[in-house]
């Protein structure tokens, strides 16, 4: 995991193996293949550059969701709320209210720059209403 998130990969492993000690039988175990047909496409936001869940493991989740669109944040830290996007903002409203997707491709910039306080998104959220 290590080469996939030098940051986190290693740590992340040993966090989720602690609980394949615990001394209690599972209630269930999933046996299927994890090919989803979801009842509604799903949009999946990733990060183009997040040190826990990089970009290409967003990539493998959209894939398996039959339908699914993979919106690309260009940004950086965990979530796609460290930083600012209007791009952002906008295809995520769309999804909900309208049921929209965005382009497959679809790169979003930031508001934000990288190393400061501000993360952009009182100037997003100032032109949403706008909209």
């Amino acid at each position: 995991r290590h080469n996939m998130s030098r940051m986190f990969g290693d740590t992340a492993d040993e966090m989720v193996a602690r609980c394949a000690q615990w001394r209690m039988p599972a209630k269930e175990r999933y046996m299927g293949d994890f090919n989803v047909t979801s009842r509604n496409p799903v949009l999946i936001v990733g990060n183009t550059h997040d040190p826990t869940t990089p970009l290409v493991s967003a990539r493998n989740v959209s894939e398996t969701f039959a339908g699914s669109v993979l919106l690309q944040h260009d940004s950086y830290g965990h979530d796609s709320l460290m930083m600012g996007s209007l791009c952002t903002a906008r295809a995520i409203r769309s999804y909900f209210v309208n049921g929209t997707m965005p382009a497959k491709g679809t790169v979003c910039p930031v508001k934000a720059k990288l190393f400061t306080v501000e993360s952009g998104w009182d100037t997003v959220l100032k032109e949403l209403k706008q909209d």
